[in-house]
């Protein structure tokens, strides 16, 4: 049967239908007008995804303020520290502060003081027994820890006595008045792995009365290093650390406190870098707090550190 020559030929476009098609604006409406539910589910995803990660990154912004507010928090007025290994003489920080003020520099700190902030083991009775608990803490051991800026002020101590901060007493389970005995560990001059080393590293201590508990604001939590938990701190005076180690007027770390603590004035106007001790660890508010591994430490442009200080 054969088709009729009506059915054969193509239809003709009414003048409405090429109009649609002949504009994209037209097609795009009518697309819109037909997947409307699709679109709008993509747009709200769009959304979704748009704000969290906004939201993410002014969170980490946040995040990372608040952290580097922390840091220079529990550095106080400290604008650079020197920290070694090993012990030195503590004059060399009434040496260096001389030496400082006679050039005359721009940004001259106003205080270098001499201080020892090691790793200790404290212990105190526990419930009236004679068993006794032993906490790892740092001890911060300085003769001018009311210059160091923190905000309220650490009481004066006397010789025998120390001050700890809350995280430490609620460790120990202690007050004002009670007695702690602090050890510290004696360096070996001679390597552990050296055949004439020691295998076991000796320990010295003293019973010491405790004078105050630190809040956890202030000094209560000073660290070289950042972190966002308070760890355990113990203060005590430099004379008390140096007795217990059996040393006479050592240190092993220089603070340097700001010229004026009201002003915005950073270490990095009047320092520079230099190699020196492998174990030396950079301090700087200006920047971040380099770790332990750094080769590189934070010194004066003048003087200069002579290496023969070190070691004492």
């Amino acid at each position: 049967m054969k088709a009729r020559p009506e059915q054969l030929a193509p239809a003709v476009p009414t003048e409405s239908a090429a109009k649609v098609m002949r504009s994209l604006a037209g097609l795009a409406i009518r697309l819109m007008w037909q997947w409307w539910p699709q679109l709008t589910a993509l747009a709200v995803a769009c959304g979704v995804v748009a704000t969290t990660i906004c939201g993410s990154l002014g969170v980490g912004d946040a995040m990372q303020r608040g952290l580097q507010r922390l840091a220079l928090a529990r550095l106080g007025q400290i604008e650079a520290a020197l920290l070694t290994d090993k012990f030195f003489d503590a004059n060399l920080a009434a040496e260096l502060q001389e030496q400082a003020t006679a050039t005359g520099a721009a940004g001259v700190p106003s205080l270098i003081v001499p201080a020892l902030v090691i790793e200790v083991s404290l212990d105190a009775p526990h419930d009236n027994t004679d068993r006794r608990v032993a906490v790892r803490s740092t001890l911060l051991a300085c003769n001018a820890a009311a210059a160091l800026g923190f905000v309220p002020p650490p009481p004066a101590l006397l010789l025998d006595e120390i001050a700890i901060n809350e995280t430490l007493a609620e460790t120990l389970h202690v007050k004002v008045g009670d007695p702690v005995v602090l050890r510290l560990t004696k360096r070996s001059e001679v390597p552990a792995d050296n055949p004439l080393g020691r295998r076991r590293a000796d320990s010295t201590g003293r019973r010491l009365r405790i004078s105050q508990i630190l809040p956890s604001e202030g000094i209560g939590q000073f660290s070289l290093y950042p972190s966002q938990a308070t760890a355990a701190l113990a203060v005590t005076t430099l004379a008390t650390a140096q007795a217990i180690l059996h040393r006479d007027n050592v240190a092993n770390v220089l603070l340097a406190i700001a010229v004026d603590p009201h002003t915005d004035q950073r270490a990095d106007n009047h320092q520079e870098t230099a190699p020196h001790h492998p174990a030396a660890v950079r301090v700087n508010r200006a920047g971040s707090l380099q770790s332990r591994a750094s080769s590189r430490i934070t010194v004066f442009r003048s003087p200069f550190v002579p290496r023969q200080r070190f070691g004492v």
